[in-house]
């Protein structure tokens, strides 16, 4: 069997690629890499086991996580030089991903290194994660896209071979984890998610967060997954939530999948679970100005919210909320394994 080196390193890596992973070990021999960008080694553990994962077989330590993308490279290149695999797969668009296309680009270029989730354009050039993809797609190997508008992306910027649309992991993950979770008929609640630098790391904008959270409260129970980011700013800025506002601590996708699947609807700032949202069903308003989800925007579907427009959220608790039906490809990953057998 060819070896292939997987490599994650953060939550939505971990969970977007777990079938995927799985799906590899019967056809390669596969070793997974976790950079631990995200994590520490145990709280990793712990994730790799809820989803019911094997453990990497190689975590880095990263000791300055100041630094962590060149420590990350230098540790990762000499990993590649020992492991001498056929090919190196990676997710996305994080620091994790950008290190492991360039060092496998630029130092072992008979490697074919392949990104998985390739395409997606927001169009803020601003944006890291904007550029990390447009480098990564430009220097890899093969593509896997979602959707057709993903891979015309990439057409557009003269990519054009290998390039491969499969649909999202995510759906393959979503199928996996709902088996697990049971329905419920407890009281009706909103579930939220707030992370994101540009809602947490401002004091206002985070107050005005907790305001428009408490005033909707008063109608409806909310159930919050707090971050340990907004947790930390929570403190320092000495801001309260309602009575009717139950506060968990969850690294736990089950139990995330879990409360989402039983709830009226949700609000968040994640990107991840506004593609979740879509798959379970559930509307999804999101406190920011712009996403990169553009295409599940819809008044059916997601929506960006204006946090002081409460009475358009308030207009959704006592109603049926119908969403749109997008066309999800199966299979995704059994798909992805199939072309892998044939271009490794």
């Amino acid at each position: 069997m060819k070896k292939i080196l997987t490599v994650v390193g953060t939550r939505p890596e971990i969970i977007k690629m777990f079938p995927l992973i799985k799906e590899l070990d019967k056809k390669f021999n596969q070793k997974i890499i976790f950079s631990g960008q995200h994590f520490s080694e145990n709280m990793a553990s712990i994730f790799f086991k809820d989803l019911k994962l094997r453990q990497p077989n190689i975590n880095i330590n990263i000791k300055d996580r100041n630094n962590f993308y060149n420590e990350f490279y230098t540790k990762l290149r000499l990993i590649i030089r020992k492991e001498n695999p056929e090919a190196i797969i990676y997710h996305g668009d994080t620091f994790t991903t950008l290190a492991s296309a360039m060092v496998s680009h630029l130092n072992y270029p008979e490697i074919k290194n392949i990104h998985i989730e390739s395409g997606y354009r927001s169009n803020d050039r601003s944006s890291i994660e904007e550029k990390i993809r447009k480098i990564v797609d430009n220097i890899s190997y093969a593509n896997f896209t979602i959707r057709k508008a993903e891979r015309n992306n990439l057409y557009k910027e003269g990519l054009k071979k290998n390039v491969y649309e499969v649909g999202n992991t995510i759906y393959d993950s979503i199928q996996i984890i709902k088996k697990r979770v049971r329905k419920n008929n407890k009281k009706k609640y909103i579930y939220v998610t707030i992370h994101r630098v540009e809602n947490v790391d401002n004091k206002k904008r985070l107050g005005q967060i907790f305001n428009f959270l408490n005033i909707i409260s008063k109608k409806i129970n909310i159930v919050i997954s707090l971050h340990p980011r907004t947790k930390k700013m929570k403190n320092k800025y000495k801001l309260r939530f309602n009575k009717n506002i139950k506060v968990i601590n969850t690294m736990n996708y089950s139990d995330n999948i879990s409360y989402l699947d039983n709830s009226h609807f949700c609000i968040t700032d994640s990107g991840g679970l506004q593609e979740e949202s879509i798959i379970l069903g559930k509307k999804c308003f999101i406190p920011l100005q712009s996403t990169p989800h553009k295409y599940y925007l819809g008044k059916n579907s997601n929506e960006l919210i204006d946090i002081k427009n409460i009475k358009k959220i308030l207009s959704y608790i006592n109603q049926e909320i119908k969403i749109k039906k997008f066309d999800h490809k199966k299979n995704v990953t059994k798909n992805i394994c199939r072309i892998l057998k044939k271009i490794i």
